[in-house]
């Protein structure tokens, strides 16, 4: 579960992440009734079994019942990892349709979870990175960070820089036109890159410095939020 809104004085509005049809909104009856069907199980980033009513034709969807697999308790034990779940939750709904086919982003998004509930504080940053990176990917949103975003044209050595407005890295004629570049050392760039290549996992060896985070940091919420076309409210909380 994804996100929750008090519809009633008894029952809520869901968004949840299914593997088989991508993010659903449903109504939860009853949720919040001192003695509800559903227990205390519909609670933020719950993993589980939901039975969903679907009606196209009606409304809202009905969801009917929801066994829990796994509640990733530490992230409640812990306000950083819980504003790190809770950003990319912010970043698959707002890039995604409602009702379409997202398997590879269902996987990704709840391994990454289950990555951050149990990562130490130093490895988090470099880790949330990576999983925005490969969620971004997944949607087809990536950065450009081979080529020029612009033009197409190779990278050169040295400082580079980074165009949220473009998508990407610019080469040396694109960024002298681009007022909006975030000029960035030749190794916080290699990091960006290391990090886009690397997996969720891998990106638990990556050792970032304080103002490589800082930097890559900047430019993932920039980027994110010029393709959202709005502030992400969890992106000051990282």
């Amino acid at each position: 579960m994804l996100r929750k809104y008090d519809y009633s004085e008894t029952s809520q509005i869901l968004r949840l992440l299914t593997r088989r049809d991508g993010v659903v909104s449903v109504l939860a009856k009853g949720t919040r009734r001192e003695k509800s069907q559903f227990g205390g199980a519909l609670d933020l980033f719950y993993r589980g079994q939901a039975r969903v009513i679907f009606r196209p034709r009606a409304g809202l969807n009905i969801l009917s019942a929801f066994q829990v697999e796994t509640a990733f308790p530490k992230l409640r034990g812990d306000l950083t990892r819980l504003y790190a779940a809770c950003h990319l939750g912010e970043l698959v709904i707002g890039m995604t349709r409602e009702e379409e086919p997202q398997p590879e982003l269902f996987d990704l998004l709840v391994d990454g979870i289950g990555l951050i509930e149990n990562a130490n504080g130093r490895q988090l940053p470099a880790l949330v990175a990576s999983v925005e990176l490969g969620l971004l990917a997944v949607l087809g949103f990536a950065p450009a960070l081979s080529c020029c975003a612009s033009c197409g044209n190779g990278i050169p050595g040295g400082s580079v820089a980074l165009s949220p407005p473009e998508g990407g890295a610019l080469c040396g004629d694109c960024r002298d036109r681009d007022p909006a570049r975030q000029t960035v050392p030749p190794g916080t760039f290699h990091a960006l890159c290391h990090l886009a290549s690397a997996s969720p996992e891998r990106s638990l060896r990556i050792k970032l410095s304080s103002s490589d985070e800082r930097r890559i940091r900047e430019f993932l919420n920039a980027f994110e939020e010029w393709r959202l076309e709005r502030k992400l409210r969890t992106s000051r909380f990282l």
